[in-house]
């Protein structure tokens, strides 16, 4: 059965940065990720409305834009000031949220948010309790170790959202841990991440053109950052390696120096999309950093994965019991030590491949894990 789903988050489009010069606070990989549920919600014949809130360089009101079958996105007004970017960001996202789920209580049939942020969480709480609209929390990458969300407010949010909430799609199962502390036992699914198109029958492997490896993403302290500076040392002599991506300021700089002394080494940073699908068709392999080290494997997952999965690319990562669900697909190539097996990179090549057979069933799963987590929430309306 359909239903007619609210999803509040950050949603960016090109359309709306070229209208309204948006600009986001929260992750690129979280808002591609919410973009990505919509998708899978709509696939499965739900109607999907999305209320999103952002930065902007200008005073505007609300609009709507349709974003592929069965996909609106309402986007909030933003107040700016002197032209630099929006103020009250949060409190005007809150109101405006709030205002959009009271007057939708008649056609609404579920909630969903992506985490507790305060201008997703509070519309939330205040729908299910005066309208009696259940809501499903997208958990991600453990909030509350965010030292801006440690405050006394934050921990009401959490625990409110928490005790309301009528189910929980984690990111990563330990986080459940973090929820059972307040509550017993709440409908969940555990669904990692989501593939970049809602078809994955289209996707096809793309074995590289060149000798090529690629990154691209995040590779902050905690994201690893000492995992990638040992595939720029021990980067095979035939081989060129591409880093695109930001960190901060230290780890840049660092990382530039060290690319210096490495010849077949560039750091581009960030680069627009076709310049990132050309050096994706190019590589032979793409680098997933999984620091086993990193503090963020009780709460995150690495999405990236699905990404290069979406562009049929060979995946190149050290053994973390994180991934141990994905160690048997053919394309996965985890190695013990980088600076022992890298270097051998085109022998280790010549032992995997991509079968889009394996990436169809991870879909298949996410489908059914969603459409029975959005059934038995809906349901609760009833």
């Amino acid at each position: 059965m359909s239903a007619r789903i609210v999803l509040l988050a950050q949603c960016i489009t090109e359309d709306c940065v070229e209208k309204r010069n948006n600009s986001a606070y929260l992750s690129i990989a979280g808002r591609k990720k919410c973009l990505n549920l919509a998708a899978y919600l709509a696939t499965l014949g739900h109607s999907v409305t999305i209320l999103s809130n952002s930065y902007a360089k200008g005073n505007f009101l609300a609009c709507s834009e349709q974003h592929g079958p069965g996909i609106t996105i309402r986007h909030a007004p933003t107040l700016s000031l002197f032209g630099r970017r929006t103020v009250f960001k949060r409190t005007i996202a809150s109101a405006f949220n709030t205002w959009e789920l009271l007057k939708r209580r008649g056609s609404t049939d579920l909630v969903v948010i992506y985490n507790y942020h305060a201008e997703f969480a509070i519309p939330a709480l205040v729908a299910a309790k005066f309208a009696g609209i259940p809501f499903l929390l997208d958990y991600e990458d453990g909030l509350y170790l965010d030292r801006h969300y440690r405050s006394a407010f934050y921990r009401a949010i959490e625990q409110a959202t928490y005790g309301a909430c009528s189910g929980i799609i984690y990111v990563n199962p330990k986080l459940a841990e973090r929820v059972g502390r307040f509550k017993d036992m709440t409908p969940h699914a555990v669904i990692h991440s989501y593939f970049n198109r809602a078809d994955t029958l289209g996707i096809q492997a793309s074995p590289g053109t060149h000798n090529e490896v690629l990154f691209a993403g995040n590779f902050s302290y905690g994201f690893g950052f000492e995992e990638l500076k040992q595939y720029v040392t021990c980067l095979p002599p035939d081989y060129t390696f591409s880093i695109c991506g930001r960190a901060g300021r230290s780890e840049t700089k660092e990382i530039e120096a060290l690319c210096a002394m490495h010849p077949g080494t560039r750091l581009l940073g960030f680069v627009p999309r076709q310049a990132l699908e050309d050096l994706m068709h190019r590589a032979k392999a793409v680098i997933l950093l999984n620091d086993v080290q990193s503090p963020f494997n009780d709460t995150n997952f690495p999405s990236k994965l699905y990404d290069y999965l979406s562009n049929g690319k060979i995946i190149i990562c050290t053994r973390n019991p994180l991934l141990q669900g994905y160690a048997t697909m053919k394309c996965i190539l985890q190695i013990d030590s980088i600076a022992k097996d890298f270097p051998h990179l085109d022998r280790l090549l010549e032992t995997r491949c991509f079968v889009p057979q394996e990436v169809h069933a991870l879909h298949e799963n996410i489908l059914n894990q969603l459409r029975q987590i959005v059934a038995t929430t809906t349901r609760q309306r009833c």
